[in-house]
């Protein structure tokens, strides 16, 4: 199943193949705002702390297809991912899979996999705790713990409401 989402700044396409379902913004981030809201001083993460993606970054939206299709292809298991790009960064294009921590590595093995057998040549792939947004209020994911103190009080207001 294949659904379109798109904003001004971004467009994605969300995917899944075996199962239902995707990243939750409006109940992760709304947790969040809630406590934000709330002016409490430590946050649970909740959701966010939980959130993993395995990510390829490719040239355009072709390679992006490609790279999918594949990973789909061999996957075994129940896939959620996403594929787009911010529009403001030219084309570079993502193919994000969503992953339980332990099964994160694999999940990175296996999109490295997808992306060599294509036969692109330019391309990276990384691991990566929730969102990009949420690392502006909270810092780098690798030094996140389930309850935190906001790093950067200013980026709040980057939390979706």
């Amino acid at each position: 199943m294949i659904s379109w989402k798109e904003n001004g700044r971004q467009a994605w396409t969300t995917f899944y193949k075996d199962g239902r379902g995707e990243c939750e913004p409006e109940i992760c981030f709304g947790n969040l705002d809630k406590q934000f809201a709330e002016k409490k001083t430590d946050i649970e993460l909740g959701m966010a702390y939980d959130c993993w993606k395995a990510v390829a970054v490719v040239k355009d939206g072709k390679e992006c297809a490609k790279v999918m299709a594949r990973y789909l292809e061999k996957s075994k298991e129940t896939v959620v991912g996403k594929f787009g790009g911010k529009r403001h960064e030219g084309d570079t294009q993502a193919v994000i899979i969503y992953s339980k921590e332990n099964e994160i590595e694999k999940a990175v093995k296996d999109l490295e996999s997808s992306a060599k057998n294509t036969g692109i040549q330019n391309y990276s792939i990384f691991k990566q705790r929730g969102c990009e947004r949420l690392q502006k209020c909270f810092g780098h994911w690798r030094n996140w713990k389930r309850n935190m103190k906001v790093k950067y009080v200013e980026s709040s207001a980057e939390i979706p409401k």
